[in-house]
């Protein structure tokens, strides 16, 4: 279990990658394990923000 969020850098770069790996019927998933502080949330709605980007 981790405390901390996980930095923009980070997530900038995992955005790419989800996209690059899902498809229409089979979308890729992630999985945030950063909840003992409540960042968890936050990261996915910024995350969610990025690969709306693609």
């Amino acid at each position: 279990m981790y405390y901390s969020r996980y930095e923009d850098p980070v997530l900038e770069q995992l955005a790419p990658q989800l996209l690059q790996r899902g498809t229409a019927t089979a979308p890729a998933w992630c999985i945030f394990d950063n909840t003992a502080g409540g960042h968890a949330m936050e990261d996915a709605a910024r995350l969610q923000e990025l690969v709306g980007r693609g």
